[in-house]
């Protein structure tokens, strides 16, 4: 009966063993030509013209540069959804984001050439906007910016905040418009805005007021 039971408990071992494989190499290569299939397969997408596609895998960041080809794509009407859904790229985990660039003869997304984006969807982008969300603004309020705008206006203490859009920028910067009202030089309570890039640090650039 022992014999039996030993024997039986090496079979529960050797199909517990078969059953979790652990990662192999080939398993990797399988990765690997997965994403070059995918990246072959949005490279000659039908509706758009695709001149540049480069996967970033030290970011995770899937990245598209493309034309408007025969004017088909109207000003704006183009979104990562469109790539997302059509390839299910959102069923791969080592997708973290897909960004859309406006391709620029001469440039490679490889070699980093690209700075600004058309629109993106990215998980990365959506986690640092909470953390810089928990950190800097309540409400339609962004601390930073209006510390920022309060050093050159008439009356600080009549700033009255309207309405906050924030989008991601790049890294971990985030581009915050502010309509607000204020006090001008004459006293009279009127509606501004205002925008500025803001890293997650609280650092503010590229600052804009119109009146």
């Amino acid at each position: 009966v022992f014999v039996i039971f030993i024997v039986i408990m090496i079979i529960a071992v050797i199909a517990s063993v078969n059953s979790n494989p652990e990662p192999t190499t080939q398993n990797q290569k399988v990765s690997k030509a997965t994403i070059d299939s995918i990246v072959s397969l949005v490279r000659h997408d039908k509706l758009f013209e695709i001149k540049d596609v480069y996967y970033n895998e030290k970011d995770s960041s899937f990245n598209i540069a493309f034309t408007n080809k025969g004017n088909v794509i109207k000003d704006g009407n183009y979104s990562p959804k469109y790539f997302d859904n059509t390839y299910h790229l959102d069923s791969f985990p080592c997708f973290e984001g897909i960004y859309l660039f406006a391709y620029q003869k001469g440039k490679s997304l490889k070699n980093g050439d690209y700075k600004n984006y058309l629109t993106c969807e990215s998980k990365r982008a959506y986690r640092i906007l909470q953390i810089f969300k928990g950190k800097y603004c309540y409400g339609n309020k962004c601390l930073p910016l209006i510390d920022y705008l309060k050093k050159d206006m008439n009356d600080p203490s009549s700033y009255e905040s309207d309405r906050l859009w924030i989008t991601w920028a790049y890294d971990s910067s985030f581009n915050v418009t502010n309509t607000f009202r204020a006090k001008n030089a004459f006293g009279a309570k009127v509606l501004n805005k205002c925008s500025a890039v803001i890293d997650i640090h609280g650092n503010v650039s590229d600052f804009s007021l119109e009146k």
